[in-house]
């Protein structure tokens, strides 16, 4: 089991933006920025591992980073949110090299120029 840290993660300029730890409520662990003023502006990261149940053969690992958008006038009015929802989900037969691949996989799609295009330019694959 990890640590509750600070997390630190790079924005597409490089610039690292610390994530700290909010608290662990009902399972569901959450970090915050510290830096906005307002508390709606904080950018967020959460986790959480829901595990088997008799209904649902397997494990879930989730993650969601959550990116605010707030108004350029006021500067307190949250005007909508972008996120990533990341969930990766494994039989309770998948060994340690099955769940380190598909982690592998995932994060070498993210940086796959495919993604980068549907990012950046909102476009699919032709």
């Amino acid at each position: 089991m990890s640590a509750i840290a600070v997390l630190t993660l790079n924005n597409n300029a490089a610039v690292a933006h610390a994530f700290n730890p909010a608290g662990l409520k009902e399972g569901i662990m959450r970090w915050n920025t510290v830096t906005q003023a307002v508390y709606d502006a904080r950018r967020s990261v959460t986790q959480s591992l829901v595990d088997p149940k008799s209904a649902s053969p397997v494990y879930r690992a989730r993650q969601r980073i959550l990116l605010p958008h707030m108004d350029a006038v006021n500067t307190s009015q949250k005007n909508g949110e972008s996120y990533v929802n990341i969930e990766l989900v494994f039989s309770r037969l998948a060994t340690t090299t099955d769940r380190l691949d598909l982690r592998s996989y995932a994060g070498q799609l993210v940086a796959n120029a495919v993604t980068t295009a549907l990012v950046t330019d909102l476009e699919n694959p032709y």
